[in-house]
């Protein structure tokens, strides 16, 4: 949050016909050191849920405790992987929030791939809504 806040005092979120260039890109700039932060953060709350249920549910078994571990830390490393690639996606990686620099971003492509695979944009909403249900199932001790 305080990256987007930031952003926004520099103009993130307005057109930026109507900022100056260095606002501009300094608005970019905190925009996409958001984008790296939110990434982490999304994979550590996730991982923060699991130690949470794994602490009240110690008495369950250690196949569901090491799968619901595999799906956090998998889901964790998966974020950091989004993270990386963001700034590795152009070259310098100035060029992300300074166009005029020159380089390229052969990335974009498949931080675009990336990012529909780890969102489940892959999966249809039936799906995601399945796949939510199951994951918040185990929480609730139904027996």
């Amino acid at each position: 949050m305080v990256m987007a806040t930031v952003g926004a005092a520099y103009g993130l979120g307005t057109p930026s016909a109507t900022l100056t260039n260095n606002n501009d890109k300094d608005a970019l700039l905190f925009g996409w050191i958001n984008q790296f932060l939110a990434l982490i953060a999304i994979g550590l709350g996730k991982v923060a849920l699991v130690a949470f249920i794994d602490h009240l549910q110690k008495h369950e078994a250690k196949a569901k405790r090491a799968f619901l571990w595999f799906i956090a830390g998998s889901n964790f490393i998966v974020n950091m992987i989004a993270a990386i690639l963001v700034f590795v996606q152009c070259s310098p990686a100035k060029k992300l929030w300074d166009e005029r620099i020159p380089g390229r971003c052969p990335g974009r492509k498949r931080v675009q791939t990336f990012g529909y695979i780890q969102g489940l944009q892959a999966f249809s909403l039936p799906t995601k809504i399945g796949l939510s249900v199951l994951m918040g199932l185990g929480v609730v001790d139904i027996g």
